[in-house]
């Protein structure tokens, strides 16, 4: 064999050697650079349950800290304007007292953003000099300490009540929603405060406007705490309500409520789902919104 040969030979050893050579090494400074990551990319990809309520900014009108309208030097609730507008009311798949489905009509009214505040009522309660609603007895003072949360532990009559007072300072009819007009106007709600939350909480109720509004802008249609209606209940008041602005039964034993509660569970808080109280009744469970009408209502 010739010394070139020989040579030839010798480089093509030493040039596959360093290649199968340089091949490991980059396999291991790969596996190297892999291990040192593994860590920090499980971390980014675990999957995380949140327990938080949404994160998202209130537009709610606010004095100081607290929610509502100062006139007079008086916290007042605000109103939201509704158009007169036609929806199908109650359920095909609900509960009997939700059907039948059927087409109504209500006409244009406004109603507050929020369930009637502590804050709110107590200016009520302090000009009229009404006795205050029993305290639930959960953390503290309720109205005291949680003002922005939603009254409770007021009767029917203590609602319809307030919103004639309110009346009186707005210079406009106020009363109660009735039963279309509220399903009317939780059009398009999600669940806020139910069982599966409350349970975890020290105080049951939650602040008002603490989850995101419905479509219309307004807060806790769903959840939170139950709120009084107009109307007088009967399970089987669809099959004979009118289709234009129905007020409910002209009589009966039950109040219609509506929303659901802090007490029950998300299923419960659906905007076809009706419930019923005694009207002279107050519970911990029981709040109210109120409405302006543009035209009376004789109930």
């Amino acid at each position: 064999m010739s010394n070139g040969d020989l040579f030839s030979k010798r480089n093509k050893f030493f040039v596959i050697t360093g290649f199968i050579g340089f091949s490991i090494l980059i396999i291991l400074l790969g596996r190297f650079v892999l291990r040192s990551q593994a860590p920090s990319v499980l971390k980014e990809t675990k999957p995380e349950i949140s327990t938080s309520r949404p994160n998202f900014k209130s537009d709610l009108k606010m004095f100081g800290e607290l929610y509502g309208i100062e006139k007079d030097k008086l916290l007042l609730p605000e109103f939201v304007d509704l158009p007169q507008g036609k929806f199908l009311m109650g359920s095909s798949t609900g509960a009997i007292t939700e059907q039948p489905q059927h087409e109504v009509i209500v006409d244009a009214f406004s109603i507050t953003r929020t369930e009637v505040t502590n804050t709110q009522y107590l200016a009520f309660c302090e000009i009229t000099k009404r006795n205050l609603p029993q305290d639930p007895r959960w953390q503290g003072l309720y109205m005291r300490d949680y003002p922005n949360h939603p009254i409770v532990g007021v009767s029917w009559q203590d609602a319809m009540d307030y919103a004639a007072w309110l009346g009186t300072i707005l210079g406009k009819e106020v009363r109660l929603p009735t039963e279309a007009e509220w399903e009317y106007a939780a059009q398009g709600a999600q669940p806020g405060t139910t069982l599966e939350f409350a349970a975890r909480e020290l105080l049951p109720t939650t602040k008002v406007a603490s989850y995101p509004p419905n479509p219309s802008g307004l807060f806790d249609m769903l959840g939170n705490v139950w709120e009084w209606c107009l109307d007088w209940h009967t399970p089987q008041y669809y099959t004979e309500s009118p289709k234009e602005n129905p007020t409910g039964p002209t009589e009966g034993e039950f109040k219609v409520i509506r929303g659901g509660s802090w007490a029950e569970s998300i299923n419960v808080s659906r905007i076809s789902h009706r419930n019923r109280a005694l009207p002279k009744g107050g519970s911990p469970t029981i709040g109210f919104r109120v409405v302006i009408s543009q035209k009376p209502i004789n109930k």
